[in-house]
């Protein structure tokens, strides 16, 4: 961390390393089977099924095996890991955001280890005697411009199998159809 009290910054390193890790991955496969469809190297087993994957929609497990656990097909995939990249980018470029994207994270336990650790240094307690409480706010994440003075704003939680309901603010049976319903923003403290 740049600042003592800033103990996110580590989990910001963890995770810009974890990215690198995968984007590296992903890179150098792509180049070199591209270089296998040119005759310009032997397509191995493991590049020939990686672009069976590909075609098949499916996330190679050369890319897996250093990624974030998902079940979206490729595509999607694809999408998913641009959104993480560009909210990572721009915590670099533009120091914390006011909400955190907690599924967004290779490791979410350990950005709310960071959290924690910036409170117990913050106020001098050791970090094994602090518990988390939690408020659920009515809005959406874009509402949100300025992070909370004690703990953090996160958003990117889902309900599965119930849902949250905005008007009344509590735990609904799910609406017909709908597997999954996404939560409110959170504030951990």
């Amino acid at each position: 961390p740049t600042d003592y009290n800033q103990c996110l910054n580590t989990t910001l390193t963890q995770e810009t390393a974890k990215f690198n890790t995968l984007l590296d991955k992903m890179h150098l496969s792509l180049y070199t089977i591209q270089r296998a469809l040119k005759g310009l190297v032997v397509l191995s087993t493991e590049l020939d099924q990686m672009g069976t994957q590909m075609y098949n929609q499916f996330v190679p497990d050369l890319w897996s095996k250093v990624a974030y656990p998902s079940l979206k097909p490729l595509n999607p995939w694809i999408d998913d890991l641009t959104g993480r990249l560009n909210f990572i980018g721009d915590w670099i470029e533009h120091n914390q955001p006011p909400v955190f994207w907690l599924s967004g994270f290779f490791f979410p336990q350990g950005f709310m280890t960071g959290m924690l650790q910036t409170n117990s240094r913050k106020y001098a307690i050791p970090i094994d005697t602090l518990g988390l409480e939690f408020t659920v706010y009515k809005v959406g994440y874009e509402q949100i411009t300025e992070a909370p003075e004690d703990g953090v704003y996160t958003y990117g939680c889902y309900m599965d199998g119930a849902r949250y309901d905005w008007d009344t603010g509590r735990v609904e049976d799910s609406l017909p159809g709908v597997m999954y319903t996404p939560l409110p923003v959170i504030r951990f403290k």
